[in-house]
């Protein structure tokens, strides 16, 4: 029996996996974009101004457990198959 853990760090080479990046749109131009890119109302005061920072690029990790076991061998490698049938 064993038991593995993993961790990884990925680096992508975007700056748009959490969609934070670039300007914040102008309402006027796209009803609908202000939704998409900022559900909760964007203020009047953040229209046209920096979401995040372009120059550093995005990362993300994963995790991982994995379980292993190896089943019982019934009586050879073949399980059961006659090794000596084409001796």
């Amino acid at each position: 029996m064993g038991i593995g853990l993993e961790w990884g760090p990925r680096k992508t080479f975007t700056d748009y996996l959490d969609d934070v990046s670039g300007l914040y749109p102008d309402p006027s131009l796209s009803p609908n974009a202000i939704a998409y890119t900022y559900p909760n109302k964007v203020p009047a005061d953040l229209v046209g101004t920096m979401r995040g920072n372009p120059r550093t690029k995005d990362w993300y990790f994963y995790y991982g457990l994995s379980v292993n076991f190896k089943l019982r061998d019934r009586g050879g490698p073949c399980y059961g198959v006659n090794n000596n049938k084409y001796n």
